[in-house]
């Protein structure tokens, strides 16, 4: 069952990421803020399926640890597992 919830949160996060991207004014508390939301959700949930979060909130959570720059090993981790 897909939990609507967390999945709009992801999208939400992904696209707060994108829109600041996109504007060039880049925050590194933006990035920092959703990696560990993102970290919160793995550690209490496990890795975010498209069978708990839908596709479009599984994209959102690969776009969110592939901007997570200031966390390499944290990436590494999430290669492994999304």
């Amino acid at each position: 069952m897909i939990n609507k919830k967390l999945q709009w949160d992801l999208i939400l996060m992904s696209q707060k990421d994108q829109r600041m991207i996109n504007s060039k004014k880049w925050s590194s508390a933006i990035i920092k803020r959703n990696t560990a939301h993102l970290k919160d959700i793995i550690k209490k949930y496990g890795r975010p399926s498209s069978k708990f979060v839908g596709l479009a909130g599984e994209s959102a959570a690969w776009l969110i640890a592939q901007h997570s720059d200031y966390d390499v090993k944290f990436q590494e981790r999430c290669l492994k597992s999304l």
